[in-house]
């Protein structure tokens, strides 16, 4: 160490100094610099010392560790990090009450942490969350490391005393509403749900506002098909139409000029494509299977508005189900446009989520500064993370059940990761980000998932309901360590409870009780969604439209599992289901 390390590391010296190794075998010392308020877990600064210097280490006395400056020059430190460990499970199972107690989420700690290193220094460091388990005793620990630098200086020392400062006021991390929402519906719930490498959607810098694609969609109520080379034109004669509400809408970017040649509305309409909304077919544009859905649906709201749900929102300034400026989005909307995002966008769009609650108050351009080394770093934690986990504590609570790693992700996706990568690697930044980072982030303002008064400050924030969804998604990674790979699994079990906690609506959840409504509803869904084979429709249709209509008329959650199990259920006579898993659809037919 250097005489000003020696220096900066006897600040701590009322902390516990030991020699440890972390679960990878990485020898370090480690100085123990701040104990919870709950007394399970600490933070420790750990230096990580050359491979060499370990037997040296290892036979001094720790009592007179600090003091002795010969012994402590002779050490080589190659990295610093500051680690956060805790007790494992963070819930209690109580099976006579069929009773959850969810005490701590890790990961929105790690994420309160990191937001303070970027008020500090504004810059994200390279941080890992896992969980180490051990093979001869109970009990799992898990932690968060973060990389503080090559040194012990005074940028650490700096960093120590603000978050020593700060931490322990910090009461988002005990945000466990979502994750207690989990374990209580799902009390025997065991993941098997295969990753997925995150999809990227190619978007460009013009197409900002999402009430556009509103716009395009409505134009197949007037005809199921447009040639390719009309349809351009056609957005741009009917954007036309509502371009005086642009001016008066919350942001006017993005607005489709007229244009000789339609380039004004490809943007918009590539953007439609590249979320699965529009497909070409013979040279022309047609509705997708999800989109159909939204055709009906949005049919249905507008001929009989009344049949459907018309409490205001929680802030009572606008009905659920209608808007009279086409670029504000109703709830059904935003639902359904956000489904696709995550959908087609989790990569990118999920980690604007978490760099705008880290960087929040900072603009644009900060962003961008940091975005490409944020994406890569994730990728790399794709990479190196992609172990899904049965989550403990379902057996014998407090017995230390072993975490079970279950899948990993394909080799054939971990190539298209690195190509991914590699890809990334090149982009020059000026040039590219634009296209990434303003469209998106104005999808989050139409989707009301930014505070739109600090927006036209020039500052990002997450509105409350982009804190909630955030919380959510990062709740999700505290349970299973996997972010966007498990986005698949996330939208077919608990979609429609996301858009229910983020948009505050406090629907009631479905129940047993209500299993009439699901067979009322797919008898309607025949009637919508007919294909060329007689007496059979798209499953993914008919189950996504039971689920919008819960949804909007019944004021109730029913997720796409759930209305799936209904028709894999032997009690029911009515529906027989073929399901095609590589698919992810399959027929449905009325039993004669």
């Amino acid at each position: 160490m250097t005489s000003e390390e020696i220096q900066y590391l006897r600040t701590f010296s009322s902390g516990q100094v030991y020699f440890d190794q972390d679960a990878y075998g990485e020898p370090g010392l480690w100085i123990d610099v701040l104990k919870s308020k709950s007394n399970f877990s600490d933070y420790f600064i750990v230096l990580n010392i050359e491979k060499r210097d370990v037997e040296y280490v290892k036979s001094i006395n720790a009592d007179s560790f600090l003091e002795d400056t010969e012994v402590l020059s002779k050490i080589a430190i190659h990295s610093v990090n500051l680690r956060k460990i805790i007790s494992y499970p963070v819930f209690e199972v109580d099976k006579e009450k069929d009773d959850i107690s969810v005490t701590y989420n890790l990961s929105l700690e790690l994420y309160t942490v990191l937001r303070i290193f970027w008020r500090l220094f504004h810059k994200l460091p390279q941080y890992k969350r896992d969980i180490q388990y051990y093979e001869m005793c109970p009990g799992e620990n898990a932690y968060f490391d973060i990389f503080l630098g090559n040194a012990f200086d005074q940028t650490t020392v700096q960093f120590i005393y603000l978050l020593k400062e700060t931490i322990l006021n910090y009461e988002d991390f005990k945000n466990v509403e979502f994750l207690k929402l989990y374990y209580l519906q799902n009390p025997n719930n065991k993941l098997w749900k295969t990753l997925k490498v995150s999809e990227i959607l190619p978007s460009n810098t013009k197409s900002r506002r999402l009430g556009y694609l509103k716009l395009i969609l409505d134009l197949f109520e007037e005809s199921d098909y447009y040639p390719l080379d009309y349809f351009s034109h056609k957005v741009e004669q009917k954007a036309k139409t509502i371009r005086q509400f642009l001016s008066s809408y919350k942001n006017d970017k993005g607005v489709i000029e007229t244009s000789k040649s339609g380039i004004s509305a490809k943007p918009y309409i590539d953007l439609t494509e590249n979320l699965a909304l529009i497909t070409q077919i013979n040279r022309s544009y047609i509705l997708t299977k999800q989109s159909k859905i939204y055709r009906v649906i949005n049919t249905q709201l507008k001929r009989n508005i009344n049949e459907f749900i018309t409490q205001f929102d929680v802030f009572g300034q606008y009905p659920l189900l209608k808007k009279d400026n086409p670029f504000e989005l109703t709830v059904f909307e935003k639902a359904f446009f956000l489904h696709q995002i995550l959908l087609k966008d989790a990569l990118y769009f999920e980690a604007l989520i978490e760099m705008i609650y880290l960087q929040e108050g900072s603009w644009i351009e900060e962003i961008k500064q940091e975005f490409q080394q944020y994406i890569l770093n994730e990728l790399y934690r794709q990479l190196n993370d992609t172990d899904v986990l049965e989550f403990p504590g379902f057996g014998d609570p407090g017995k230390g059940d072993k975490l079970k790693k279950l899948l990993q992700l394909p080799n054939i996706d971990r190539k298209k990761i690195l190509q991914i990568i590699q890809r990334i690697r090149k982009w020059q930044p000026d040039k590219y980000l634009p296209h990434v980072i303003e469209p998106r982030i104005n999808w989050l303002l139409d989707l009301d998932l930014l505070d739109s008064q600090a927006f036209d400050q020039k500052s990002l924030k997450l509105s409350n309901s982009g804190q909630t969804l955030f919380n959510i998604l990062i709740s999700f990674y505290d349970m299973f360590l996997q972010k966007s790979t498990m986005i698949d699994f996330i939208i077919q079990n608990h979609y429609f409870q996301i858009i229910n906690n983020i948009y505050n609506l406090n629907f009631r959840s479905y129940t047993q009780e209500l299993s009439g409504q699901i067979g009322i509803y797919l008898d309607e869904s025949f009637k919508y969604f007919k294909t060329i084979a007689p007496n059979s429709i798209s499953a993914f249709q008919a189950i996504y439209y039971v689920c919008y209509k819960f949804l909007l008329k019944d004021s109730c959650i029913i997720e796409f599992t759930e209305v799936k199990k209904f028709l894999e259920n032997r009690q029911n006579l009515k529906f027989s289901l073929d399901w095609y898993a590589k698919e992810q659809d399959g027929s449905l037919q009325k039993r004669r």
